[in-house]
Parts: structure tokens; sequence; C-alpha cells
């Protein structure tokens, strides 16, 4: 028997950092697998396959609610481009991010129930 990811703590720049449940995703950054055919004549094809490396990056993604400290802690992410390092841990998973940079520039809403939407892209986990 297995147990569901969906409890899992986030450290952002090794500080603890407070998620909304169920918002955190995340890719390894092994890239697309490219699959093509070559011609063997007679009807018959050969398979060659390829990863593309443009888009082996690995990618996180997590909710914080709207707070100062959040939305100061956001603030600096965003300024740290290329140094942010995230740490994930669920269960037996244990995943470190290097090399992460925020996507675009996060909205933090003024609101009771606001929430902030954070992307970041950075260098692949090890195979």
């Amino acid at each position: 028997m297995s147990d569901a990811l969906t409890d899992g703590s986030v450290f952002i720049n090794d500080k603890a950092i407070p998620v909304v449940p169920g918002s955190v995703s995340r890719k390894k950054g092994r890239g697309e697998t490219k699959v093509n055919t070559q011609s063997l004549g007679n009807g018959n094809v050969d398979i060659v396959t390829s990863t593309d490396v443009e888009t082996s990056k690995s990618w996180f993604k997590l909710s914080m609610r709207v707070t100062e400290e959040n939305a100061d802690d956001v603030d600096t992410m965003k300024l740290n481009t290329g140094a942010n390092s995230i740490r994930y841990v669920a269960g037996n998973v244990y995943e470190n991010y290097e090399q992460m940079s925020v996507l675009g520039d996060p909205e933090i809403p003024d609101s009771n129930d606001g929430v902030i939407e954070l992307e970041f892209e950075g260098k692949p986990l090890p195979a």
C-alpha cells in the first residue's frame, strides 16, 4: 500500500513556507521525449527518440495565503533570480530544486481569502 502525497513540507531558501493544501505541483525536469520515424523501405519503419533539452528544466508551483510576511517572502524570492533553492519533503520523498527563479510577476491580491500563486523554473533534478 502507498500513501498519497497530500501534506508535503516546502522549504524555500531554508525557510519553512506555509502553502495552501493541495496547491503543490512539480516536475523534475527530465525534458520532453520526441519520437520520430525513419524508413527502412518496404513499409518498415524504425523509431528514433531524443530528449528536447530546451524543456529539461525543473518546475515547481505552490500557492500561499496573502499575509504581510508571505508577500515580503515572495518579493525576496522574485529578486533572488536563479538562486532560490526549494526542498520538498513528503513521506519518503525528498527533492531538492536548485537555481530556481520565480516566473512572471506574482499578483498579490488585497483580500481576506486571497491567494498568491507562484511558479518556479530551474535546474533539473539529478536522475
